[in-house]
């Protein structure tokens, strides 16, 4: 039982691992879609102190941060940190050996959101970020263990009674056996009953019967002496 339930923990916890990664690489690829949405929207604007600016209006920006459960921020800086456009705060110090896209889970306006960020090549490299808060994507992931461990409960509480149920049933005429021999008077020396679909409990009964038979042998042997 024990390597029963070990064995179910193991398998839950993979099942569990490999769900949460790849829930969390789809919200990802939904991230950095976003990123890219916006990233398209950014040009060069040499009347910008920074050298680039946003052209996205008001409509494409509901279409891009539209979400029925979620709430969606964006950021747009250049490779050294100024702003363009979006949610200040929203990103971290920019790091110019950083590997893109990059995840990172933060707190921001109080909730947790997840983030992506993307570089934009052109005259002026940008950074966009953009963030999603991630309380559906719990909700769902704890939807989808619960839905996943649900059948594996049940399926270890089936195998958890089968195997007791046959271990029980194995082990009776080993009960039997040692019951027989500690009611029996010390001077019976017939042979014993194993009746088992255990072959290594048959054999035991066939070592004990061999037993008795050479001590009844010996106390004939000692009689006729006598």
């Amino acid at each position: 039982m024990t390597a029963l339930v070990l064995g179910w923990l193991i398998a839950s916890f993979g099942i569990v691992w490999v769900a949460a990664h790849f829930m969390q690489r789809a919200y990802d690829r939904g991230l950095v879609e976003d990123a890219l949405l916006v990233a398209e929207r950014v040009i060069s604007d040499p009347s910008n102190s920074n050298g680039v600016a946003l052209r996205l209006s008001a409509a494409e920006l509901r279409a891009v941060l539209f979400d029925t459960t979620e709430s969606i921020f964006f950021l747009v800086r250049t490779e050294g940190g100024q702003f363009v456009a979006g949610h200040r705060g929203l990103a971290d110090s920019p790091d110019t050996g950083e590997i893109l896209p990059k995840f990172v889970e933060k707190s921001f306006n109080g909730d947790n959101v997840r983030t992506a960020t993307i570089r934009k090549q052109g005259p002026v490299p940008v950074h966009v970020t953009v963030g999603q808060t991630t309380h559906g994507r719990d909700t769902m992931l704890i939807q989808l263990i619960g839905a996943t461990l649900a059948p594996l409960v049940v399926l270890l509480a089936v195998l958890g009674f089968g195997v007791h149920r046959l271990v029980a049933s194995d082990l009776a005429p080993l009960v039997r056996l040692e019951r027989d021999l500690l009611q029996r008077d010390a001077r019976d020396l017939s042979p014993l009953r194993v009746e088992s679909r255990v072959l290594d409990f048959v054999r035991l009964g066939d070592s004990f019967n061999a037993l008795l038979r050479t001590i009844r042998r010996a106390i004939v042997a000692r009689s006729e002496e006598h």
